[in-house]
């Protein structure tokens, strides 16, 4: 049988193993957007659509869905694990639904069954819209916000994320505090040796070392209220936690 791309008529009277093999392939979708010549613009813009729907828009959605920062994937060369991924879940979404369509039984012996163009399109569309708005609801599709105001998300950040996050901090806080308690100690050795010193000097040398344990008294202070401040944000942190 002649198979050519300038009349839709053969398209139509393919043999059944054809366009079992076009719709096992993702062909399906060309079939249809083949209707017409591809000098024509509408058939051009068919098969582009087509081979969209095929080999990214599904999982696009569904990779912005799982990973909808725009680091979550990968600190560097995110777009480049997005635009890889989701071709390869695009057309591994195709298989899997040409599969589950082709295992079913048909309704009749003398049916074709349900492997054909006019339910895997369907079933596509259907399942492209539930990743997108599952992507959007999840902060994955910024871009919107382009569109209108009303459909900016921003990505929902995990939990677990935020709980590594704030174990993090805690540990950055309590080393912190450390360092600021071994000053502390340093500071009040250092105003007692000093007073101590100037007990047994003569007036002149006494009034230099007074002025220094003042100096170490006032930055002792000053440690002392950051401990202070760094105390309750520690317990800010752990009711957080908690909470």
């Amino acid at each position: 049988m002649a198979f050519t791309v300038t009349r839709s008529r053969q398209f139509r009277r393919t043999s059944p193993a054809v366009e079992t093999y076009f719709v096992a392939s993702g062909g399906s979708f060309a079939m249809a957007a083949l209707g017409d010549p591809l000098t024509d613009t509408l058939a051009a813009l068919r098969l582009i659509a087509a081979t969209a729907l095929i080999f990214f828009i599904p999982g696009y959605g569904w990779i912005k869905a799982t990973w909808p920062g725009p680091k979550d994937l990968a600190e560097e060369y995110n777009s480049l694990y997005v635009a890889t991924l989701s071709m390869v879940l695009s057309v591994a979404t195709v298989i899997f639904v040409g599969f589950v369509l082709a295992s079913i039984p048909p309704p009749a012996p003398e049916a074709r069954g349900y492997f054909t163009l006019e339910v895997l399109l369907p079933v596509m569309l259907a399942l492209t819209a539930v990743a997108w708005a599952a992507a959007w609801w999840r902060g994955g599709l910024p871009w919107l916000g382009r569109i209108s105001q009303r459909l900016v998300r921003s990505p929902a950040k995990d939990k677990a994320a935020l709980g590594a996050a704030s174990d993090r901090e805690l540990d950055d806080l309590l080393h912190t505090l450390r360092e600021l308690s071994s000053r502390r100690e340093q500071l009040r050795a250092q105003t007692k040796r000093l007073e101590q010193r100037a007990q047994s000097e003569l007036p002149q040398q006494k009034v230099l070392l007074l002025a220094r344990a003042e100096v170490a008294r006032r930055k002792l202070r000053s440690v002392e209220r950051e401990i202070e401040r760094m105390e309750h944000r520690r317990s800010d942190q752990i009711a957080a936690g908690q909470g």
